[in-house]
Order: C-alpha cells, then structure tokens, then sequence
C-alpha cells in the first residue's frame, strides 16, 4: 500500500490519472515498457478495496473524463464479479465442510447404532434369557411339587441385573447432567 500507482490507488480509494508516467513512476511494474500515460480506479465492494485496475498506454495521448467513466463501469463490474467468485467459492468450502461433518455424524450414529445393539443382545439379551429359563425350571419344578423358592430368587436377581444395565445403558444415551445442567455445562 502507497507504493506505485496501484499502492497508491488502492490506499487513496480513488482514481488516479497521470499524464506522463515516467515521470511520476519509478519501481513500476511495466517500468521496461513504453508508457506515457495511465488511469487507474480502485476495485471496490462496499467500502473495501480488492484491488486496483490500471490502464496504460504507449502513446503520447492523455485520458479523458469518459475514459475514467468508462474504466469506472468495467471496476465496478469486475469488483462485483471478484466478489462474488470469492463469496461463491466460500460457499461452496462452506457445504463441502457441511457434507463432511454431516457424514461423520452418520458415521458416528450408525457406530453408536452397532454398540447399543451389541450391548441389548450381548449383556440384556443373555440376562433375559437365564431369566427365562430359571422361570421354566421353576415352573417344571411346581408342576413336580418340588421346592421352587432359589429358582425364583434366581431368577429375580436375573431380572434385577437385566434392568439395572437397561437403566445404564439408557443414561448413557441420554447423561441426566445434560437435562441438569444443559449441553454446554454438560460439555465442558
């Protein structure tokens, strides 16, 4: 900023004409090239400078107040058209991080899917099971005559671990501290 004609442009954030360039230029950019005369117009979008257009030319003529109106329309048109790649593409980086993050979530549901099914068939199902079956040994039992008072007691103490995991596993799907405290407490 403030060095060469761009520089200058784009800190003044107004449009420059000089009419004789080698004169006024020096570290310029086109330095090895002919130039007499140049016109540039800072590229604006809202009140931010994205860049500077520059016009130079080889000939000894000087830049009228319609070729600043002119260079003025083509800035405004290729500042809009700048501004709206960049929004475009910030835009798309924007989905692209939101279909990523929406997969993962699929992911991790799907893997919490897989343990809570693990966990029911593994450890509730078994326990339901040997329930089950001490309450058929203590319903054969009955029908024999014989004593079914440990097979019940089994069976309640089955039962009772059955729930107990049923009870842990719903709390690790839902914590209480979330309905307490809330998700971001909960969090940190």
């Amino acid at each position: 900023l403030g060095h060469g004609t761009a520089g200058r442009v784009a800190q003044s954030k107004s449009a420059l004409l000089l009419h004789d360039v080698a004169a006024q230029e020096t570290g310029n950019l086109f330095q090895s090239a002919p130039r007499h005369s140049a016109i540039a117009l800072p590229l604006m979008v809202e009140d931010r400078v994205i860049g500077v257009i520059e016009v130079l030319s080889t000939q000894m003529q000087q830049f009228r107040e319609q070729d600043l109106h002119l260079l003025q329309l083509v800035a405004d048109r290729c500042a809009t058209t700048i501004e709206r790649a960049r929004l475009f593409k910030a835009v798309k980086a924007s989905q692209e991080e939101l279909q990523a993050l929406s997969r993962r979530l699929m992911t991790v549901q799907e893997e919490e899917r897989r343990h809570i099914a693990r966990e029911l068939h593994d450890d509730i199902g078994q326990h339901l099971t040997l329930a089950k079956l001490q309450l058929q040994s203590a319903q054969k039992s009955i029908e024999d005559g014989n004593n079914t008072e440990e097979c019940l007691r089994e069976s309640i103490e089955t039962v009772d671990k059955a729930i107990g995991q049923v009870r842990q596993l719903a709390r690790n799907l839902r914590p209480s501290v979330l309905d307490d405290l809330g998700l971001s407490m909960a969090l940190q």
